[in-house]
């Protein structure tokens, strides 16, 4: 029973060794590649041992030789992705750095522009200032001017007045022999100055009360002490009203000076506020420029910086699929080569029967 069992192993292990070479030649890409050469090799040489040999060794050689030229071309391309990659690298780099440079100075630039901004504001709330100043000192101005001008005409209107007071007094003077018509003149010359007080007299000084009692007492009649004192009291208002008629001169001088010099010296300011103000708003508008420009720039870098970026990327999936390609190839190459080795070491063995299979195959493709 051993025995027999034996001898049916060493008969059908021969025959499942070749049906396995022979699947291997029809059903891997290997094997059809090793198959199709030596069918139109042994086509055009004929089928025998020695042609199936010859073709074998060539296609070995050849085999070989593609696999050392793509090796070299593998190398070569491993050499250049790595060349490329170190090179699209730094421009990446580059236009990145160059972006990150112009939005810092445009975001500066912009920063400055709004410190300039607020700047010119402060400087037109300056001007401002100085303007609302200027008419401050003009109202003064016309507030002392209708002042003096009021004192004035009531310091001229109480002199005039008192001359004529003056004059009715000395016809009153006691020493004087009086006509009738001079007493006629008197009583004519009080009811004006009455009435003058009474309805023209401009009066700001307070006067009003000591002329009209001045003019009562005069109109009366005088004696001769009374026509001294009333004649000093007189001379006292009309030095009283000349002194307040210089101060009143003197005070308008200083105010009248005072107030140019001001008004001179504001003005300076304005003037010189306002050169400033148009030299920051022109800043103003070359920053405006300026940050239009480095919008623009910005953008270009950042267009350049997502070209080189995705120049590096294509790149990179290039070298990818050129890796996993130089994978495939190599180990078909070997594959190639493995099954050449296989079927020359068995060649010896299997002759016929691999004979008569590339017949019925070149048979089968004619037909």
């Amino acid at each position: 029973m051993f025995k027999s069992s034996l001898f049916l192993i060493l008969v059908i292990l021969p025959i499942a060794l070749q049906s396995d070479r022979i699947a291997k030649l029809e059903n891997t890409d290997a094997g059809r590649t090793v198959l199709n050469t030596l069918m139109i090799q042994t086509k055009l040489k004929g089928v025998n041992a020695d042609a199936i040999k010859t073709v074998l060794e060539a296609t070995q050689t050849s085999n070989q030789n593609g696999m050392e030229a793509y090796e070299k071309q593998a190398a070569q391309e491993k050499e250049a992705c790595a060349n490329d990659a170190k090179t699209l690298r730094a421009n990446l780099q580059e236009a990145v750095g160059k972006r990150y440079t112009l939005e810092k100075t445009n975001e500066s630039t912009k920063l400055l522009k709004n410190r300039k901004s607020d700047y010119a504001k402060s400087l037109q709330a300056e001007v401002n200032g100085y303007e609302a100043f200027l008419g401050d000192i003009k109202k003064g101005q016309d507030a002392w001017n209708s002042f003096y001008e009021s004192m004035m005409n009531s310091i001229k209107s109480a002199q005039e007045n008192l001359g004529k007071i003056r004059v009715m007094v000395n016809k009153a003077n006691p020493h004087n022999a009086a006509s009738f018509a001079e007493v006629q003149s008197t009583e004519s010359l009080a009811n004006e100055i009455k009435a003058n007080l009474e309805y023209r007299f401009y009066d700001t000084l307070g006067m009003k009360p000591i002329l009209t009692g001045l003019v009562e007492v005069a109109a009366k009649g005088i004696t001769t002490d009374q026509f001294y004192k009333i004649s000093h009291t007189m001379d006292l208002i009309d030095s009283f009203l000349a002194d307040k008629r210089n101060n009143l001169i003197e005070d308008n001088e200083y105010e009248s000076t005072l107030s140019n010099s001001l008004i001179n010296s504001i003005n300076d300011s304005v003037t010189s506020t306002k050169s400033e103000l148009d030299i920051v708003n022109g800043l103003i508008s070359s920053l405006d420029t300026r940050i239009g420009l480095l919008s623009t720039a910005v953008q270009n870098a950042v267009q350049l910086a997502t070209y080189a970026r995705n120049v590096l990327e294509a790149r990179s999936d290039i070298c990818a699929d050129f890796s996993k390609t130089y994978f495939n190839h190599v180990r078909r190459y070997n594959n190639v080569r493995l099954t050449i080795a296989e079927l020359s070491n068995t060649f010896d063995e299997e002759y016929k029967d691999f004979e008569s299979f590339l017949q019925k195959k070149i048979r089968t493709s004619t037909d």
